[in-house]
């Protein structure tokens, strides 16, 4: 689970910080983001969810976050490649780091193996459709409903929203077989 989020120049979130954790360091189980119209809500989901599904880390300063009880904190390498979604992953816990060099086009099949990485869980993330109109319904059909409400997706690739929806049930099976073998 992310537990700090800081941005690094970003045009829209300049170096914002956010900070998912309880006064007692627990992370919060729901997040809410609310404010007005253009105030960063959406380009906080897309940047996080952009990385999550194996794209870039250009937009961070670092990401901490925990699997199980250990700490990890992603930060850009010194070699700038964050563009392409490649960082440094410290364990907090031992203070040990690892180069992380991967991503959807290069060695992904690491990041499907490897339970540390944060984007191995994947992660599922859905265009915000608001502004469209609705009438009095008397009798309908799904297709019906939704003929002409929303915008053309159809050009728009989900392949790597599948893979992450993949991985999500993946580890979801893997905590459910944890606990029954607890």
């Amino acid at each position: 689970m992310i537990k700090k989020v800081k941005w690094d120049n970003h045009p829209v979130l300049k170096n914002l910080e956010l900070d998912f954790q309880k006064e007692d360091g627990s992370i919060y189980n729901t997040i809410i983001l609310a404010g007005k119209n253009g105030s960063g809500k959406t380009t906080v989901l897309e940047t996080l969810s952009a990385f999550l599904n194996l794209g870039s880390f250009e937009p961070f300063d670092h990401i901490q976050y925990e699997v199980g009880s250990t700490s990890y904190k992603l930060t850009k390498n010194e070699n700038n490649n964050a563009k392409h979604g490649f960082h440094v992953r410290i364990n907090e816990s031992d203070g040990s780091s690892k180069r992380v060099n991967s991503n959807l086009n290069n060695s992904r099949n690491t990041i499907e193996r490897d339970t540390e990485d944060i984007r191995y869980y994947g992660c599922a993330y859905s265009k915000a459709r608001s502004g469209f109109k609705t009438k009095v319904v008397k009798s309908t059909t799904t297709e019906q409903i939704d003929d002409g409400k929303y915008e053309d997706d159809a050009g728009d690739d989900y392949t790597s929203g599948q893979d992450g929806l993949l991985r999500l049930a993946r580890s979801m099976r893997m905590t459910q077989e944890m606990i029954i073998h607890q």
